[in-house]
């Protein structure tokens, strides 16, 4: 008798895996109007762009769009992750 089994050990990882993996789109979940409003008072884009702008930009060549766009994206998780460790929501 073993205490885990093969497969209890694999659904207890996937399980494990699934709630790391979705956790991002709690924090956005739960700070959807305040992310909305934010995005229509700053341009995550034209920040992003200060990061991976310029010189960092020409280096990367025609993959710079994609960089700016994912630094953007990260830049709005990291905010709804501060939101959502904080406490701070807004709820109608």
């Amino acid at each position: 008798f073993t205490f885990f089994r093969p497969r209890t050990l694999a659904i207890v990882t996937v399980s494990l895996l699934l709630i790391y993996w979705a956790m991002p789109f709690v924090w956005i979940g739960m700070n959807a109007i305040t992310l909305y409003l934010l995005a229509g008072l700053f341009d995550f884009s034209k920040l992003a762009g200060r990061f991976v702008g310029g010189n960092v930009a020409h280096g990367l060549g025609q993959y710079a769009d994609t960089v700016r766009a994912g630094v953007a994206l990260l830049m709005v998780i990291l905010l709804a992750r501060f939101l959502f460790r904080r406490g701070i929501l807004i709820r109608l």
